[in-house]
């Protein structure tokens, strides 16, 4: 009963510092690595024990996707930092913030916004 309480509040808390942005990104990190625990001590010994059962396939699918949306979040939320992540930079470049403040000091604005996605193209056309 200790881990259904503890896997509770920490699922109540995740929720609460994500919408309230209070260490958002630590926060879904962490919800990130407790789902990612749930596979190797609750769902694998369950898949082990009962390989035919269709729920216990469903629940670690399902444990893998919020796994995924979980990192998701964490990836796009605002950490301490100020950086968003690779996910949500412009145009995915995945630069952090004193970079891109340097590149734009460096640059007229109408340079700016020509070039603000030019340097992560893939496409050569």
């Amino acid at each position: 009963m200790l881990w259904a309480y503890a896997t509770g509040v920490g699922h109540i808390a995740a929720g609460v510092a994500i919408l309230t942005g209070v260490h958002a990104r630590l926060a879904a990190i962490v919800l990130t690595a407790m789902f990612a625990s749930f596979t190797p001590l609750v769902h694998v010994p369950m898949l082990l024990a009962d390989p035919s059962s269709h729920m216990n396939w469903s629940e670690n699918a399902l444990n893998l996707a919020l796994i995924g949306a979980a990192w998701v979040v964490a990836d796009s939320a605002v950490g301490s930092t100020g950086y968003r992540g690779a996910l949500t930079a412009p145009c995915g470049g995945g630069r952090g913030p004193r970079a891109a403040r340097a590149a734009s000091a460096a640059m007229p604005a109408a340079a700016r916004a020509r070039a603000s996605c030019e340097d992560t193209r893939t496409d050569p056309g």
